[in-house]
């Protein structure tokens, strides 16, 4: 799996991604890959959080599905082309 398949990845099945996250993967260039991913259509928003930057998706080519956990405020994102 490529690094930019391993973000997309992160992306679909947790709607963000975190700098120290993508460092742990060895992925050490991530705002490269986010700006090559904000130029095939997604929406990310980077923002500072507890010591750590992170980029949540805003939009994206893929279809986004909410699924909504009974007993827990949770909700869990997928995306789907």
């Amino acid at each position: 799996m490529t690094q930019k398949e391993l973000v997309i990845s992160k992306l679909k099945t947790d709607g963000f991604i975190s700098r120290n996250w993508a460092l742990s993967q060895y992925i050490t260039r991530l705002s490269a890959l986010i700006l090559t991913l904000k130029q095939e259509g997604w929406e990310l928003e980077g923002e500072n959080e507890k010591r750590d930057f992170y980029y949540k998706v805003k939009g994206s080519p893929f279809k986004k599905i909410i699924y909504k956990v009974e007993g827990l405020d949770k909700e869990i994102i997928k995306y789907e082309k």
